[in-house]
């Protein structure tokens, strides 16, 4: 059986029309030597038959089928995982857009760069696939950098210098690691902390000269996968991914340093819900309650900025003004 050298895993669920505009990108690429697995999770629309006719007309396409639990990009990821066979890997998602140069630059760069298990390669949000930014155009940017960043600080601090879509991997580094499916909700996060709190793993910035990535930007929500963040068993996914952070946090000699640096990312989801979720009271009790346990000194301060919020009028309100108290209490912006 042929072993292409790079491997790309794609999860879907009832997104065909996005779908076929990236593999549209993916099928355009300068380098030609790449396989892609797209994994469905179950979708009721017609996206099974929008990947079916690419792979009937291009043999290096491959579609898969979730046929266990539980239902997630996590599970697909790991199944696409389980079945790609490159040299390198790489995880995109269904509705963004890559430059036709994407494959050929990242695979340069690896080659390049043999001391390096993973990299990453500069990539912008859009709104509209006519008109697709530049490196040097406002707004925010990701994989952009020098190896001296602590992309860990970064991490926990909310702030993504890189996202998964930005990366190209090794496969053979990649084998100890396996997305955590319990996860519903910051997948990107728990991946990439996971390899930076291995120890394992050497990141390195790719080729900073132009964009390689497109995200998509949702205008109706703001987002794609995060438009809720109370939603869909996320939140108590939420409560088990930070638990699991901290507890990895607490065995490093700098603890008492990324314990404070990852309240950041805590008074950014406490922010949220005090947004999005204040009309569920038992959601915010919970958090309060792990916040307390995990952040005693803090835990007043949280309670009070919420306490407040009860009786403001709506949610651009309560946004604003909780945003002030957690200036004013937490010195955070």
């Amino acid at each position: 059986m042929y072993t292409p050298r790079l491997s790309v895993i794609i999860p879907c669920y009832d997104n065909g029309t996005l779908l076929s505009e990236m593999i549209d990108c993916i099928r355009r690429q300068t380098y030609r030597d790449w396989e892609l697995i797209v994994v469905d999770d179950g979708s009721r629309d017609g996206t099974p038959g929008v990947v079916a006719a690419f792979a009937a007309e291009d043999d290096r396409i491959r579609l898969i089928r979730r046929e266990r639990e539980p239902k997630g990009a996590t599970t697909c990821r790991n199944i696409g995982f389980d079945h790609a066979r490159g040299e390198y890997l790489i995880f995109f998602d269904a509705d963004d857009l890559i430059a036709d140069t994407c494959f050929e630059r990242r695979v340069a760069f690896m080659d390049a760069n043999p001391d390096a298990d993973y990299a990453s390669f500069p990539a912008k949000y859009f709104t509209d696939s006519a008109h697709l930014p530049a490196i040097t155009d406002k707004g925010k940017s990701w994989g952009v950098g020098d190896d001296s960043m602590d992309a860990l600080t970064s991490l926990l601090y909310g702030d993504y210098l890189f996202a998964v879509w930005c990366n190209i991997y090794r496969r053979a580094s990649l084998a100890p690691f396996r997305w955590d499916e319990q996860i519903k909700i910051y997948q990107d996060l728990d991946y990439l902390l996971t390899g930076l709190l291995s120890g394992k793993l050497t990141h390195r910035f790719g080729y900073q000269d132009r964009l390689d990535y497109y995200y998509r930007i949702n205008q109706s929500s703001g987002t794609n996968i995060c438009a809720s963040f109370t939603k869909n068993g996320k939140h108590a996914s939420t409560l088990y991914l930070f638990g699991k952070t901290l507890d990895a946090l607490a065995l490093r000699e700098d603890y008492p340093r990324r314990r404070e640096e990852f309240f950041h990312f805590i008074i950014l989801t406490f922010r949220r819900y005090i947004i999005e979720g204040s009309g569920n009271r038992q959601i915010m009790k919970d958090y309060l309650t792990f916040c307390r346990s995990r952040y005693p000194e803090k835990a007043g301060k949280l309670r009070f900025i919420n306490n407040m919020s009860i009786y403001l009028p709506n949610s651009w309100v309560r946004q604003k003004a909780s945003a002030l108290l957690c200036t004013v209490l937490f010195g955070h912006r």
